[in-house]
């Protein structure tokens, strides 16, 4: 994250019309503390060994592992982590608790569950961003006594539930929520239908209405939803499904046999080849969006504001894509629904792999353009994309 680009005007202006002074304060703190003062203390506390930890080495050897997989069970218990980024388990921590504000599990010891906001091979700075959340919002004391473990010190709810898990993004984004949550459904509903143990799931207090909706479309409607409005809870047992970062080939075709009656039914006039528009969002919107629309338009293209559309239309519209173009963002995560597509990809000064990791595993064919920033949002080399759509498309 680039300091300088988060703090321009324009990107304060559209997030003060859009949110309000109080969050735009708030995000504004959150983000100062984790990049100037406090995300650098946390993460020395963390590489020293200051923050206790139980890490999945650890915790597949102390606690109850489910898994669908047997040959999956050998590698975790033999981990080099080589394999840490798509072996999936869950594990039951007796008398658990959950920190509502990130979905972070500690145990009754006080030790921080890594799986429940990481993989092993992420960076300590990943893995201990959401202390800084809960400095802002449940300030100081509440994160002391979250590194130390004194977890007795919590104002908890003492949750009557045989078993909870958290089902509570890193952050409450449609990127988080779809990539990273909601595929742990697959392996909730099969522990459930092999143990007879039913979680009850531990959800934000306001979700919503796009995160409600596809935990209903992929199946996790089941299972009996409690909403955090409280910051700690205490179970008999708490249900951790091991962190997801890259999505595996078997996810990919779960996401598409749980939206099967939606791809059935798609109208004959859906588009084929889309372009995902950033209008409304408060950073990465196209500065000259007016030529490249202009070109898109040429090659077929219909813009689609996803913000707009329900996400059952989202998992139609993209089930049904051939090519999709847009900047980066949270909306191209519908691409876990699209069948045999084209991804073109537009960034600004940075690249990231979140979108690239899919198509490599689902086999797409990607591409993706550079070009500046301009502020928070990005200027397209017209005639690079231009270059990028002859390569790709069929006249």
């Amino acid at each position: 994250m680039r300091l300088s680009t988060d703090v321009s005007t324009r990107r304060i202006l559209r997030k003060l019309a859009s949110d309000g002074p109080v969050s735009t304060c708030t995000e504004s703190m959150r983000m100062v503390s984790r990049e100037l003062f406090f995300g650098p203390i946390f993460v020395i506390l963390f590489e020293n060994g200051v923050i206790n930890t139980l890490p999945r080495n650890q915790l597949i050897n102390t606690v109850n592992i489910y898994s669908d997989n047997t040959s999956i069970c050998k590698n975790i218990e033999h981990s080099d982590n080589s394999n840490a980024e798509t072996n999936r388990f869950v594990a039951t921590i007796p008398d658990g608790y959950i920190l509502a504000g990130s979905g972070t599990v500690l145990t009754t010891e006080g030790e921080l569950v890594v799986d429940s906001l990481s993989t092993p091979t992420m960076s300590p700075d990943y893995i201990t961003r959401p202390l800084n959340k809960h400095f802002i919002r449940d300030g100081l004391r509440f994160t002391t006594n979250f590194i130390t473990g004194n977890i007795r010190s919590f104002n908890t709810v003492d949750s009557s539930k045989d078993l909870l898990c958290p089902l509570i993004p890193r952050h409450q984004n449609y990127y988080h929520w779809t990539i990273e949550t909601l595929p742990k459904i697959r392996l909730l509903k099969k522990f459930y239908q092999e143990t007879d143990r039913e979680p009850t799931l531990l959800l934000p207090p306001d979700p919503p209405s796009w995160m409600l909706e596809s935990l209903s479309l992929l199946g996790g409607d089941i299972f009996t939803v409690q909403h955090a409005k409280e910051p700690v809870y205490n179970s008999e047992a708490v249900l951790v499904h091991s962190f997801i970062y890259k999505l595996s080939s078997e996810e990919l075709q779960w996401f598409k046999r749980q939206t099967t009656h939606l791809r059935d039914n798609i109208e004959t006039n859906q588009p084929r080849r889309i372009y995902i528009s950033r209008e409304g969002a408060q950073e990465r919107r196209i500065h000259n969006d007016t030529a490249v629309l202009d070109m898109l338009r040429t090659y077929g293209f219909e813009t689609h504001r996803l913000e707009e559309l329900s996400v059952a239309k989202q998992i139609q519209l993209f089930t049904n894509a051939e090519i999709v173009v847009g900047p980066h963002g949270a909306g191209l995560s519908n691409l876990v629904y699209s069948e045999d597509v084209t991804v073109v990809e537009l960034f600004g000064d940075n690249l990231k792999p979140n979108f690239s990791r899919i198509a490599e595993v689902a086999g797409f064919d990607y591409h993706h353009i550079q070009c500046h920033n301009d502020g928070p949002d990005i200027y397209i080399d017209v005639s690079r994309l231009h270059e990028t759509l002859e390569q790709v498309v069929d006249k």
